[in-house]
């Protein structure tokens, strides 16, 4: 699959979530900030293509963690969690903003700089709590490393999957806010065409990166992978639901991934 089919994909997803949120009666303003998200998405999708692969490598590792850290120090708390960074009226989830921008970058530099940027992005998920980040990076690098495998990667697994368990045994407590969690479910719920478009359009989303050639195939895995485990995160727990729910977050991180795939790693970068 060439990479615009993967945006036609995106698009498709969360224009559906659009379509949902003006049909089950969400605040206006929820559309048009998916909406705005998804230009800005895009936006970003060019600009990414043409920034140099090897100076986006380490921007990515040090964004993330920096972003993920500042968060837990000066971002809005909810009942002592601490994923979200205000940018004007907007609170941006910064796993979902810079999650894929860090994991591409880690893939393109796993080397001990790389593994330990993952490691600390993974203690960063433990602290925030964040049980859908650390999920997203335990299925996203296992399935990089089935693609291809290089052992320096099974560290950074084992400290994600710390992260996992730390996560799971620390439950946060934060109610759902509609139209953000249980957004496949409340869509199943309703019956007639949404409980059928809604989730069908979020899996070809979700799948779309599986298919780029093969040159390009751990990196889209582990995109695939990113947004699977979101979903299923939201599925297991009140996280929000990617792509089709309200959230400019998850909408933009896509985007952001889209552009990292359109150009291949920097010659000389580093994989051990």
């Amino acid at each position: 699959m060439p990479l615009r089919g993967v945006t036609a994909a995106y698009v498709a997803a969360v224009a559906a979530g659009i379509v949902w949120l003006w049909l089950a009666g969400a605040p206006q303003t929820y559309a048009l900030v998916n909406g705005a998200a998804t230009i800005v998405g895009l936006v970003a999708a060019v600009i990414l293509r043409r920034v140099p692969a090897r100076a986006l490598e380490l921007f990515g590792l040090v964004l993330a963690a920096l972003a993920m850290a500042a968060a837990i120090m000066v971002g809005p708390g909810v009942d002592g969690v601490h994923r979200w960074l205000e940018i004007g009226p907007l609170r941006l989830h910064t796993a979902a903003l810079f999650g894929p921008l860090f994991l591409i970058a880690y893939l393109r530099r796993a080397d001990w700089t790389g593994t330990a940027a993952a490691l600390v992005v993974a203690a960063l998920a433990a602290l925030q709590p964040d049980m859908s980040f650390a999920l997203a990076l335990v299925l996203s690098i296992s399935l990089a490393l089935f693609f291809d495998f290089r052992p320096l990667r099974l560290v950074a697994l084992a400290g994600s999957a710390g992260a996992l368990l730390f996560t799971a045994n620390r439950p946060d407590g934060l109610q759902p806010v509609p139209f953000v969690e249980n957004v496949l479910q409340d869509a199943l719920s309703s019956g007639g065409l949404p409980a059928i478009l809604l989730p069908a359009a979020l899996a070809v989303a979700i799948a779309a990166p599986l298919f780029l050639p093969v040159e390009r195939r751990a990196e889209g895995a582990a995109v695939s992978g990113w947004f699977l485990a979101l979903t299923a995160a939201s599925l297991l727990a009140p996280f929000p639901t990617p792509l089709i729910g309200y959230g400019a977050a998850p909408i933009i991180g896509y985007g952001i991934a889209i552009g990292l795939l359109g150009h291949m790693p920097a010659a000389g970068s580093k994989r051990i």
